[in-house]
């Protein structure tokens, strides 16, 4: 059954948060609910510390009276953003203002320890963290996001879907016990697209592709159906949504399949096949003529090289990536692509991209994520903090 008092909080939240703060007056034009029902529901959300009257403003009529100004109490809720793999944690705590409470790491030396194990030592550290910083007593915690690495589930691999799932729900149940708070795991691309999404302010009614490029080429893509949305995003392989003929043999039995012919691996091993004093001699001397130096992970620095080969390599990575966000936009019918990259985030690069994007004439819906740092941990955060919204604000009945 729906719950219209939940959707109803949660559309008034996250108007207000878009907006950076509403009038009474303002809230009820924009979800067409009653004054009155306005006025009730928002009573409760400031009975509940939610929300804040800031300032008054006039309403544009002198003499008029004047409508004061609603906004979120951002610095008394927190949010934990967790990255977590098989012997290595990043663990933030932020407000949701975004604001840095704590950040630390968690490692483990034991390669080949229990996964559960590890999980215990996380819950340790993090109840121990909670209790150093008086987060309990000081903030509203709403809850942890735990961002998987990337494994086959997220390249479309239907048989390591099973076992992601079942990791993901031990995750959610093992943390979420210990902790005493909601926690939500998702795939590490999953929680950046959800998270560039409400943090941008995406409205309703889109289809959008969160694109993840380097080391490998993930996607996520969420459908904004309806207020309050709780952005979660789908895993998306992009590998056919271009083939080549004439490419590389692939895996799937394909030839010239995307990450065969944009994957940061695949341009590093091309790199490394002109490798030569002839051909790429800046790319020789950045590394001292030791060809296994060429690798994916360098992709960015060998950019700026002077060689005109080694430019031509990764921009022709750079347009087949674009010719396949311009078949996704067609064939998904979307709105908007979100691109996040080490790559895209160099001005040089991004203006070559761009370039392939006019000649396309996608350029206008396809736009940079706003993460450049800490995406790992900030993405679950904030995925949280779009959960937290959807459910209407309401910490005691959270979703398991």
């Amino acid at each position: 059954m729906v719950d219209v008092k939940k959707i109803n909080r949660g559309l008034i939240l996250y108007l207000i948060y878009q907006n950076k703060g509403l009038s009474r007056k303002a809230l009820a034009a924009k979800t067409g609910l009653t004054p009155a029902a306005i006025t009730l529901i928002i009573g409760d959300m400031l009975r509940e510390g939610l929300l804040v009257e800031t300032h008054t403003v006039h309403n544009g009529n002198s003499l008029g009276r004047k409508e004061v100004i609603l906004d979120i109490n951002l610095c008394a809720y927190v949010a934990l953003g967790i990255y977590l793999e098989p012997c290595r944690a990043k663990i933030l705590c932020c407000d949701l203002s975004n604001r840095e409470i704590f950040q630390t790491e968690l490692t483990s030396g034991e390669k080949e320890g229990s996964f559960s194990s590890f999980l215990d030592k996380l819950a340790e550290k993090i109840s121990s963290l909670l209790e150093e910083y008086g987060i309990k007593t000081r903030y509203r915690l709403i809850g942890a996001g735990v961002a998987l690495p990337a494994d086959g589930s997220e390249e479309g691999n239907d048989e390591a879907a099973p076992e992601y799932e079942k990791k993901r729900g031990m995750v959610q149940k093992e943390l979420s016990r210990k902790l005493g708070v909601d926690v939500w795991a998702d795939s590490l691309t999953c929680t950046m697209a959800a998270a560039d999404v409400f943090l941008s302010g995406e409205t309703m009614g889109q289809n959008i592709l969160f694109v993840k490029y380097g080391p490998k080429i993930d996607a996520g893509y969420l459908s904004l159906t309806y207020y309050p949305q709780e952005y979660r995003s789908k895993p998306v392989s992009l590998d056919h949504f271009l083939i080549d003929p004439m490419g590389k043999d692939c895996g799937c039995g394909n030839r010239g399949c995307l990450h065969t012919l944009a994957g940061f691996q695949e341009l590093a091993e091309e790199l490394r096949g002109i490798y030569s004093e002839e051909k790429t001699p800046e790319l020789v001397r950045m590394t001292q003529g030791h060809k296994e130096q060429v690798v994916g992970s360098r992709l960015r620095e060998f950019y700026h090289a002077a060689d005109p080969a080694v430019r031509e390599v990764i921009e022709k990575g750079a347009f087949y990536l674009a010719m396949t966000l311009k078949n996704c936009l067609v064939m998904l019918n979307l709105s908007t692509v979100v691109v996040y990259g080490d790559l895209f985030f160099d001005s040089e690069y991004w203006e070559c991209f761009s370039r392939f994007l006019d000649v396309l004439r996608c350029r206008g819906r396809v736009r940079l994520s706003g993460f450049h740092k800490e995406i790992e941990t900030e993405g679950p955060a904030f995925s949280m903090v779009g959960r937290f919204f959807a459910n209407g604000g309401l910490l005691e009945k959270v979703r398991k």
